[in-house]
């Protein structure tokens, strides 16, 4: 996907959030290349990274944050092998996952003793990373729970602003606007290739350039965040929802969405509703 962005304005907006929380922050696109980073890494984690072990262990650990973060499409937290808490916050225009802001270094209550020996096995020097540790102020479960939510608040400024948004070819929106607009209807690439005025290989070739998908894949997939928002918000039966997000049967619909999202719609409903 083509992403338009204002680096400026967006490492402005990162400034001023790290004035306000004293935490770094970076901000990721999906791809994971950067847009803008404030980052001042403390003596501990230097220490840790020394070592090459230390290094690796590191970035695995950023990997493993991302990866549960573009999976649940919501705020992350994982506590590292330093014994440090990290956030990943997703940021999403119009359904569509973009970017990440990505937050971290935060001491928890996790004593030393018990990350010395892990420490101690990656090649690091324990009793400097000691000296260093407790020097780190310590962040409560609920401060960083805060966090998470002013970085959800930071993510959609940068949106609201126009920082950072998908940019489309002219044809390939009008199509997607089509689709969006008949999701219940019938839809075929004919139909929609004639609305957006563009022939069919240019809009298959279109749709996997900028959502990494066909035509039909990215009609399931809107059909489906359709369905999300009505087995969470309405009492509507299963069956009416198919209907009303386009699918023909019940079946069809059922399938498509546990193939997407790994459960049956009513048992996404019940998880939904009991939290």
């Amino acid at each position: 996907m083509l992403i338009n962005n204002d680096k400026e304005k967006i490492n402005t907006a990162l400034k001023d959030f790290v004035n306000a929380t004293g935490i770094n922050v970076q901000f990721l696109k999906a791809d994971l290349t950067s847009l803008g980073m404030v980052f001042s890494q403390n003596s501990y984690c230097a220490e840790i990274q020394k070592s090459p072990k230390g290094h690796t262990a590191c970035a695995n650990s950023d990997k493993l944050l991302i990866v549960r973060c573009a999976k649940s499409l919501k705020p992350e937290m994982r506590l590292c092998h330093a014994g440090l808490a990290d956030l990943a916050v997703p940021v999403i225009y119009e359904n569509e996952l973009i970017g990440y802001l990505i937050l971290g270094q935060m001491k928890t209550d996790k004593a030393f003793e018990d990350i010395k020996d892990y420490l101690a096995s990656i090649g690091t020097d324990t009793e400097k990373l000691n000296v260093h540790y407790s020097s780190l102020p310590v962040f409560t479960e609920e401060k960083i729970k805060s966090i998470g939510g002013v970085a959800e608040m930071l993510a959609k400024f940068i949106l609201l602003e126009n920082m950072l948004k998908p940019s489309y070819d002219l044809s390939i929106r009008m199509a997607v606007e089509y689709i969006e607009n008949n999701l219940s209807e019938p839809l075929s690439v004919e139909d929609i290739s004639r609305k957006g005025n563009i022939s069919k290989n240019t809009l298959y070739r279109g749709f996997k350039k900028e959502f990494g998908m066909t035509v039909s894949e990215y009609i399931t997939k809107k059909r489906i965040e359709a369905a999300e928002k009505l087995l969470i918000n309405t009492d509507m039966s299963v069956e009416q929802i198919a209907a009303e997000v386009g699918f023909s049967t019940a079946a069809y619909f059922g399938a498509n969405f546990k193939k997407l999202k790994g459960v049956s719609p009513l048992r996404f409903r019940k998880e939904r509703k009991d939290r």
